[in-house]
């Protein structure tokens, strides 16, 4: 074009081994989020463990012991689950899949906690045999979980399923966000779609682990952050380089980008799943962008030459520019669209009813009052609480001395009468002695006391009283819809806000602004290219 001098690349290979160094720097940031000891790990269903369904060929006995051993210590499944009795010498242990072994069920010390407790380990399967439920510490991220329980387990379809990592829900999600990518990289008006398109799929990559944590919400996400990074990365490729130019035209871009990142992290408080995981999954790729942004400027900086002053008659001023700030177009909002829709059909069309924790509203911790408000919202069909829990550790510990099933009091304690001979007189005299107070010091060691592996362990992770029962699988994707949602409204904004020239590249910019008329002098005419 007219009135651009020569430019000439920056001598020597350092700017390109910066950029080098940042793009290995992008994809740290990018991945190491996903790793174990890194944060609590987001998950669907339980705070802090990972949901496995085990069909009758992966449940057997040496299998599952296997799967418990080699999983690590906090596994929480029937073989490692402890249940308390009294076996008339003192509190014994037993663990859930050995019970009915231990004690018959009409034994009076058999309670209703011990019959119901064995649903925690099982889900209905339609026809078939029921699943097996075992509970996974989530220390890393659910897809090495899948790869390690895969190692063990082998992958056989059908026999097992983690509901944190779906491999169809993830190829599917993967193949959205990759098509996405792709569709942005070509629909650019101008030149080195090439160019383009390697660093869509660079930028996409990076945005591979959040969407491997599973959910409607992290996809979405992904995409909204990739249409407004490709906005300010298509300014850096088009005028190769950092210059004034590029701050003046990838301030907006940069500003939407920005913008987004703030929107993903509010939006993933209530839609992320449990645990400060999801954030920092988020946050990562988020940063990884930025960063990819600084390496592409580095890897394409040129350095102006010094070129003398060229003497013409009339200075050219162009007319129209290209568009740096198009929308997705009614292609790019389908494309989302189908790749969203599809994200959603698969979790409902693969639900499973498993045991699931149901918040109740003004439960906030563990308290006595909390314990009573589980007690008096019994729902039926459910499976045992934190307060049933409760309630059977003291009925097993006070089950000698007659005291009947039911939650203790605050303050409740246990008393046996005796009778004292006075050996100064002979008389009998009727003393009462306490053997049990249910305070708040022993309420704490209920909690506090629970063994890993445990039922009581899982249900103190959720980080408050909650009712337990039977819920689909699918029942996370009413709190990710409305992310879903918000994402394609903003693409349909965006769509509806540019400007028919902006959507064709073409941007018309005024010749003088104030001096139209000037336009209509064929004196001037040479000026317009």
């Amino acid at each position: 074009m007219k009135g651009r001098g020569k430019t000439a690349r920056a001598s020597g290979p350092r700017p390109r081994l910066v950029a080098a160094g940042i793009l290995a720097l992008a994809c740290a940031a990018a991945w190491l989020p996903s790793f174990p000891g890194t944060t609590g790990r987001a998950t669907r269903v339980w705070r802090g463990y990972e949901t496995l369904l085990l069909g009758p060929d992966a449940a057997r006995a040496g299998r599952l012991a296997r799967l418990v051993r080699e999983m690590g210590p906090g596994v929480v499944s029937e073989l490692t689950s402890p249940v308390s009795f009294w076996d008339f010498t003192g509190v014994d242990h037993v663990p859930v899949a050995g019970l009915d072994a231990r004690i018959d069920p009409s034994d009076p010390r058999h309670d209703r906690v011990m019959d119901d407790l064995a649903g925690y380990f099982r889900a209905p399967a339609g026809r078939g045999a029921p699943w097996t439920v075992v509970y996974l510490p989530a220390r890393r991220a659910p897809v090495f979980d899948y790869v390690r329980v895969a190692g063990i387990l082998g992958a056989g379809a059908g026999a097992w399923r983690l509901l944190e990592f779906d491999p169809v829900e993830a190829i599917a999600a993967l193949a959205g966000l990759a098509a996405f990518a792709m569709f942005l990289a070509g629909a650019s008006p101008r030149g080195g779609r090439l160019t383009r398109a390697a660093a869509g799929a660079s930028a996409a990559a990076l945005w591979i682990p959040f969407v491997l944590g599973g959910g409607l919400a992290r996809l979405a996400l992904s995409l909204l952050m990739l249409f407004t990074w490709f906005r300010a990365a298509d300014v850096v490729i088009a005028l190769h380089g950092w210059d004034a130019r590029v701050a003046r035209d990838a301030r907006g871009p940069l500003a939407a980008f920005a913008a987004s990142t703030g929107a993903g992290l509010v939006l993933l408080v209530p839609a992320g799943g449990f645990a400060a995981g999801a954030l920092s999954a988020f946050a990562g790729p988020a940063a990884a962008s930025v960063l990819l942004l600084v390496a592409l400027g580095l890897y394409w900086g040129r350095a102006r030459r010094p070129r003398a002053p060229r003497r013409t008659r009339f200075t050219p001023v162009p007319i129209v520019k290209p568009a740096a700030s198009a929308g997705p177009g009614p292609v790019g909002a389908l494309l989302a669209l189908a790749a969203l829709t599809v994200a959603a059909v698969i979790p409902l069309a693969r639900t499973v009813p498993v045991p699931t924790p149901i918040a109740l509203l003004g439960v906030r911790d563990y308290s006595w009052q909390a314990l009573a408000t589980l007690d008096r919202s019994a729902r039926s069909p459910r499976l045992p609480d934190l307060g049933d829990l409760v309630t059977h550790e003291a009925f097993q510990e006070t089950i000698a001395f007659g005291r009947p099933w039911g939650l203790p009091r605050p303050g409740e304690h246990v008393a046996v009468r005796g009778f004292l001979v006075d050996p100064s007189d002979g008389t009998v005299v009727a003393v009462e002695r306490r053997v049990k107070v249910f305070d708040d010091a022993w309420l704490a060691s209920c909690l506090q006391g629970a063994p890993r592996g445990s039922i009581e362990a899982l249900l103190v992770a959720q980080g408050r009283a909650v009712a337990v029962g039977l819920r689909g699988s699918a029942r996370p994707l009413a709190r990710e819809l409305p992310v879903a949602v918000i994402v394609i409204a903003l693409f349909l904004v965006s769509m509806a806000r540019t400007p028919q020239a902006a959507r064709a590249g073409l941007r018309p910019v005024l010749l003088m602004k104030g001096m139209l008329l000037r336009l209509n002098g064929a004196a001037r005419r040479n000026q317009i290219q």
